[in-house]
């Protein structure tokens, strides 16, 4: 690159209104920077199609935790999932044999400690920068019955209900 020319960041993002937002406080920042964004606007599944297949620089995506410890998190490192979940197309042999004990070993000290292996391999080369923890806040009311947030997914409205006689009167 000639000195003096700016950085060009490629940056994948969604038509949303919440996207747009996002970018728009991204490119600010990135200016001060001198970094310039060049934005790649397109819907969720051609992104993810995108990211899959390795023809993307950045994209900012959430995960839920989808069981009780971090096992499911740790396919993002494996060298086998790319194109699945490692998008970033990390290929570190020692990660991959600490994932495929992570996979065996049963709950205890030596399968936390292949846990923070992975971990400590992670934060050194840093395929992914992780930027934020959402939140989430629920709201109930006396008339809804049986509501309570699942911990690892996101489907509860099937054990809902409403029991109008409980709806408070105005």
């Amino acid at each position: 690159m000639p000195d003096g020319a700016p950085l060009v960041l490629k940056v994948s993002t969604q038509p949303d209104q919440r996207s747009r937002k996002i970018a728009e406080v991204l490119d600010k920042d990135m200016k001060l920077l001198g970094v310039r964004l060049d934005l790649v606007v397109a819907k969720w599944p051609e992104n993810l199609k995108a990211a899959r297949s390795g023809k993307y620089q950045v994209w900012y995506v959430g995960q839920y935790a989808a069981a009780f410890d971090s096992a499911g998190a740790l396919a993002r490192f494996d060298s086998r999932q790319i194109g699945g979940q490692n998008m970033a197309r990390f290929k570190r042999p020692e990660v991959d044999t600490l994932y495929d004990q992570v996979q065996l070993l049963p709950e205890g000290a030596q399968r936390q400690a292949a846990f923070r292996e992975i971990q400590k391999i992670a934060i050194a080369y840093m395929p992914y920068k992780f930027t934020l923890n959402r939140l989430s806040v629920d709201m109930g009311y006396p008339q809804l019955i049986g509501y309570r947030r699942p911990i690892f997914w996101l489907d509860f409205w099937q054990y809902v209900d409403i029991d109008d006689t409980l709806r408070r009167s105005r």
